[in-house]
């Protein structure tokens, strides 16, 4: 876009992630795409600037409860500023991995994914989960280890302990499969 010579265009939203999942202890990096000159950019979390929080990512480490939250970006110039869409971050322990990510409500992957789920609960728990968006029971599919999807799928786990004494219900991801991205 042109404008007139010392005068500044407003900061310019691109793209950027709408949530964003980790698990207890790990690692998670927001990233919003912005386009602009002379840019200046906070942090906030839960309408509160965070302290120290003005790269154009952010990094939150060593993941906890206390991390979840809706996290936005401001970035600012001489021309203006602009306000992130809110990234809704959530620290699960019962997670499903798509490509080594761990993944949201959606999650995309171009031609393969490899799924991983991981329930938190001890090793003697059993895992089952469906590719129909049905509720997993014990008379689906036992997870033993990875597998690979080629086409989209709506994926739910549920954790058993032994005995089926006790229950916990895992995330549910809808897989949309990109040909040849």
């Amino acid at each position: 876009t042109d404008t007139e010579p010392g005068i500044v265009a407003k900061p310019e939203l691109v793209n950027q992630v709408k949530e964003a999942v980790g698990v207890p202890g790990g690692v998670l990096v927001l990233t919003v795409e912005i386009s602009g000159q002379d840019l200046t950019y906070q942090w906030e979390k839960d309408g509160q600037a965070i302290a120290g929080a003005t790269g154009e990512k952010l990094e939150l480490s060593g993941l906890s409860a206390t991390d979840a939250g809706s996290y936005v970006l401001k970035v600012s110039n001489a021309g203006g500023s602009v306000l992130s869409e809110p990234i809704a971050v959530s620290v699960n322990s019962f997670v499903i991995r798509v490509n080594g990510e761990a993944a949201g409500s959606k999650a995309k992957a171009s031609d393969k994914a490899l799924i991983e789920i991981e329930s938190g609960k001890p090793s003697d728990w059993l895992i089952y989960y469906t590719l129909d968006g049905s509720e997993p029971d014990f008379n689906g599919n036992n997870y033993t280890g990875p597998f690979e999807l080629q086409s989209g799928a709506t994926i739910r786990a549920m954790a058993y302990a032994p005995g089926f004494t006790s229950l916990e219900q895992g995330p549910t991801v809808e897989l949309l499969m990109v040909k040849g991205q």
